[in-house]
Parts: C-alpha cells; sequence; structure tokens
C-alpha cells in the first residue's frame, strides 16, 4: 500500500487505528532494514502529520510489555555480540528444561542459539587475550 485509502475518515478513531494496524509489520522491518531517511520518507507519505501520535500509540500497543528493552532492541546490536541472541538463548533453554528434544526446537530459536554460544565464546576469548579461554 503506497498511500492511505481513498475515502479514510482521519476522524474515525477505529478506522484509522486499523489502517496504522496494518502498517505496523512493514514498518518494523522498515525500521530494521531501511536508511532512516527512507523509513522517514515511506511514513510521510502513508501517515499525516497529525496522525502521528495516532501512529506512536499503535506502535506502543504492539509491543511485549512481558520483554526487557535490551531485548526488544538487540537487533539493534552488531551480529557478535551476545545480548544480541539473548532473547533466543532464554526462549532455548525453557525449551529444553522442559524436555523438548532439539529436533523439535523451532529453527529460528536453534539459530540464535548457535549464534549466541558463538558470540559468547569470542567474547570469553577477547576477555581472556593470550592467556587463552579456560
Amino acid at each position: 500500500m503506497t498511500r492511505p485509502p481513498a475515502g479514510l475518515d482521519w476522524t474515525d478513531r477505529a478506522a484509522v487505528a486499523s489502517y496504522l494496524t496494518g502498517l505496523v509489520p512493514d514498518l518494523v522491518c522498515r525500521v530494521r532494514d531501511d536508511e532512516p531517511d527512507l523509513t522517514g520518507a515511506w511514513i510521510a507519505r502513508r501517515v499525516p502529520p497529525e496522525q502521528m501520535p495516532a501512529l506512536a500509540i499503535v506502535l506502543a500497543a504492539h509491543i511485549p510489555t512481558d520483554r526487557p528493552q535490551t531485548d526488544l532492541l538487540a537487533w539493534t546490536l552488531p551480529p557478535d555480540d551476545p545480548a544480541r541472541w539473548r532473547e533466543g538463548h532464554r526462549r532455548f533453554v525453557a525449551l529444553r528444561s522442559r524436555g523438548v528434544l532439539l529436533s523439535a526446537i523451532p529453527p529460528d530459536i536453534a539459530e540464535a542459539e548457535r549464534r549466541y554460544q558463538a558470540a559468547s565464546y569470542a567474547a570469553r576469548v577477547e576477555r581472556a587475550g593470550p592467556r587463552g579461554v579456560a
């Protein structure tokens, strides 16, 4: 969708919330993958300036409140930072502690665990310096 639907009544809160909710998946991907200027232009083509508070509210409604901010923003960290993969590691540990077999772990969680372990090891090696890792 490149523009708001023709005839959208910007005074109808339910219609506006529904329209803005439809933008959320694309917006999240753009925030993570595109340059800020491109994302800003994308938003400006879809949301009039006076509706930005409504967009902020709709976005806030999509944020899980049961996860720490560090996990929610982990995607902003470099790939070699163990914190980026910590949430996947927690989910992996929780599944394994409930007896879930490795073959039944969802691929995204297994990949996050692999990356967490690799980044953690690399961080330990870097901290250890020339002495090596114990």
